[in-house]
């Protein structure tokens, strides 16, 4: 959640509604001794763990704001104004939000690999 813009953050479960499905629809079955699952809901995190598969997570960004659309507003005076703004003035995170979620993603795995490795010493 330290990436600008970003608001949500979903791991697995990538075209279903956790919130109406029962745990028998969304299960991850175990079918090998090496943690391998017939489906990857769990986004290939179960119990706080890797299980081996494929990381899989959903990030949701917030919309710019200035948009062309009159908005009620309140001045630093405290004054209701009505604006409408020309032009964007906010930046667009979408030419660059899949290579930084990327090095994100890629950052905080070297960190669990770095505290990992720690507890060995």
């Amino acid at each position: 959640m330290s990436i600008n813009a970003a608001k949500s953050f979903k791991l697995g479960f990538q075209d279903k509604d956790i919130s109406a499905s029962f745990g028998s629809e969304v299960n991850d079955e175990i079918i090998s001794a090496d943690g391998t699952t017939k489906t990857n809901y769990s986004g290939g995190i179960q119990g706080g763990i890797s299980n081996g598969n494929d990381l899989i997570f959903t990030i949701g960004f917030k919309p710019v704001s200035s948009i062309k659309t009159k908005q009620n507003m309140i001045n630093s005076k405290g004054i209701r104004k009505e604006v409408k703004i020309d032009g964007k003035h906010d930046p667009c995170v979408v030419p660059r939000a899949v290579p930084i979620v990327e090095s994100m993603t890629s950052m905080v795995i070297l960190d669990y690999i770095f505290i990992n490795n720690s507890r060995k010493i």
